[in-house]
């Protein structure tokens, strides 16, 4: 048995009463709107004379019974240096809730293999979701908003101060199904 086996067995054997999930699930079920294929148009800055736009899809799905929420988000357009269409920018994530803390939080992984692991605040129609980027120093924000009209909409910012912040993406998706 390998080592990884072996940790998470006793980890689920350790504790007289092992947890049900049905905390986990009844917080991650706050962001039920979410699960679905998504759509649309999202532009992305890269300084003050250069903006990208590109078609956005986002997939959200429940795993481990509903305990976890995951999210592949995919940008299709111009490839950078040339006039052929590609993957822009492909990402996944794995929200979750630790019922310790009673905390949410998200790992959100890049195609480049890069990881950031972010803390995520709930609002009433949506969350807000942020991390430290390692490679800047910078502190990255995104407000995610779910508007009147089912659109699933998105706002990127980046602060090097934390006090004053820039927008740098936004992406307004409809819900295909």
């Amino acid at each position: 048995m390998s080592a990884f086996a072996t940790v998470l067995m006793l980890a689920s054997v350790a504790p007289a009463q092992p947890p049900t999930g049905d905390e986990n699930r009844e917080a991650m079920k706050k962001l039920s709107y979410l699960v679905g294929q998504w759509e649309g148009p999202a532009e992305m800055s890269f300084g003050p004379n250069r903006k990208e736009s590109v078609k956005q899809t986002e997939s959200v799905e429940y795993r481990l019974g509903g305990t976890i929420l995951v999210v592949e988000g995919t940008g299709t357009g111009k490839l950078p240096g040339s006039d052929k269409e590609g993957i822009v920018f492909n990402a996944f994530a794995v929200m979750s809730y630790d019922v310790a803390t009673k905390k949410y939080s998200m790992r959100a992984y890049r195609k480049e293999g890069l990881f950031v692991d972010a803390d995520v605040t709930l609002a009433d129609r949506g969350f807000v979701w942020g991390f430290k980027d390692p490679q800047r120093g910078t502190r990255i924000r995104y407000t995610m908003t779910w508007e009147k009209d089912g659109t699933w909409k998105e706002i990127g910012e980046y602060s090097t101060d934390e006090k004053t912040y820039q927008k740098f993406f936004e992406m307004n998706l409809k819900k295909k199904s």
